[in-house]
């Protein structure tokens, strides 16, 4: 892990401690950094004259990223991009600019003499241990200020990115946004949701961590204050009754304590060498047991689902009707979903994925939406009541209630879920008259014959052989 010194102007560092971000030029003697400078390394911010000493610290985000777009002050004076070479800085204490003249940390007091000539420059580890503690002299906030809606969001996402997650604010939700968001991957959909209500309308809050919930299964947190509370816990009994076991409401207090703690906690990994953690690593393979149990659990990741690939529970479906090979509708597509709910429901339950084809990619669900007829109706609406449809008229009505449908966004893409539950007796697909018994072996569906089939009837329902 390197320790880098990173020196700018007072204007570059509003601007980078408001973005996160930190630049240097395409200098011949620059151009190394590029590959040394790594996720979790640790830099001090020093603020070029008048302040000339350091006013925070933080460690790297990621690795450089070649920029596209001016951002610095002179750069945008210029139209044009300074700083080609970029890195994201996570903040871990900064000194408020109103006392950087007085307290900022310099150099000469702690009998350090480093080499500066560019806007990043490595230092020695002795230097970097002897400038965090002296950084641990700075005041600290005695008691939590005062309730503010964007303090507390910024707080909120201030933890995220402490914790290693991919946080945003003022998340786009169809016609909603989402105060703060935390995200496994960058264009994943966001693994919790977080609605901060101070004072203002509950209601309003609640719908959108529903929506959140109901679109992505994200884990939804409501902020908000003491008197608040027990108001909400009652609209969480009543109408957001749905939400209920899955969301979690937090004085906004708490918020404050963890992200000092947090602070607490990096300031100490700086003394030890520790190096940043990650939230997200990709999901080995996992086993048709694994995945059984998953699907008994109230949340099933798209995400996860896609990394695993296809296994004797889960099932990936372009379409349910519209053959994009075709580029028309299709029958055979729904009698092929029906065979695979059936086989869903003669085994251990799974998940139908539709929306998705076999490689992963996300399709969408344009081409059905296309062909449902009430073009006034809304389309999930319209989804819903065709595939129950298909599924009552080729496995009964009575096992299509063992299917449930609930929407994921992937990648940019609706896709429907279809969870379906094992069931308690055999299920046949009526094909023109005649009936099809359909099991999964492994990620395939088969079809058995009459022999085949009546022995893994006796094997699994002694009761109905």
């Amino acid at each position: 892990m390197n320790r880098w010194l990173l020196v700018g102007p007072v204007e570059h560092w509003r601007t980078a401690l408001t973005n996160r971000l930190w630049g240097f030029r395409d200098a011949v003697t620059l151009r190394t950094l590029v590959s040394k400078i790594a996720d979790g390394d640790w830099v001090f911010f020093y603020a070029k004259a008048p302040v000339s000493g350091v006013v925070g610290l933080g460690r790297v985000q990621g690795g450089v990223f070649t920029a596209d777009k001016p951002l610095w002050p002179d750069e945008v004076a210029s139209s044009g991009v300074i700083y080609l070479h970029r890195f994201h800085v996570l903040t871990t204490s900064v000194l408020p600019e109103n006392s950087w003249n007085d307290r900022a940390i310099r150099l000469p007091d702690l009998h350090l003499s480093l080499k500066i000539y560019s806007a990043v420059n490595p230092i020695p580890e002795s230097a970097a241990a002897a400038l965090q503690k002296e950084s641990e002299k700075w005041e600290k906030p005695t008691s939590p200020p005062t309730a503010d809606h964007d303090l507390i969001k910024e707080m909120i996402y201030e933890i995220g990115l402490l914790q290693g997650w991919i946080a945003e604010k003022e998340y786009h939700l169809e016609a909603f946004r989402l105060d703060v968001v935390w995200k496994r991957v960058k264009q994943g959909n966001p693994t919790v949701a977080f609605e901060v209500q101070i004072g203002g309308n509950l209601i309003e809050a609640l719908t959108k961590l529903k929506h959140a919930f109901d679109m992505w299964n994200s884990s939804p947190i409501l902020v908000t204050n003491e008197y608040q509370i027990e108001k909400a816990g009652g609209l969480v009994e009543g109408s957001f009754h749905e939400i209920k076991d899955a969301l979690s409401i937090m004085d906004w207090r708490k918020v404050y304590d963890l992200v000092e703690s947090k602070k607490k906690v990096n300031a100490l990994e700086l003394e030890l060498g520790i190096p940043l953690r990650t939230v997200f690593t990709r999901p080995k393979p996992k086993s048709s047991v694994d995945t059984e149990s998953q699907l008994s659990t109230q949340v099933t990741r798209i995400e996860d689902l896609v990394a695993n690939g296809e296994s004797e529970t889960v099932e990936f479906k372009s379409s349910l009707s519209w053959d994009y090979h075709q580029n028309r509708p299709n029958k055979d597509l729904e009698l092929s979903v029906a065979k695979e709910v059936c086989g869903f429901m003669n085994g251990k339950g799974g998940v139908l994925v539709i929306g998705i084809d076999d490689a992963g990619q996300a399709l969408g669900l344009d081409g059905d939406f296309s062909l449902l007829t009430k073009k006034r109706q809304q389309p999930r609406d319209g989804f819903g009541l065709k595939l129950m449809g298909v599924l009552s008229t080729l496995v009964g009505p009575e096992n299509a209630s063992n299917a449930a449908l609930s929407w994921r966004e992937y990648d940019g893409k609706l896709i429907a879920l279809v969870k379906v539950q094992k069931s308690k007796h055999p299920v046949h697909v009526q094909i023109q008259g005649k009936k099809e018994f359909c099991i999964r072996l492994g990620n395939l569906t088969k079809t058995l014959d009459t022999e085949e089939a009546l022995i893994y009837i006796r094997d699994h329902w002694p009761s109905n052989s």
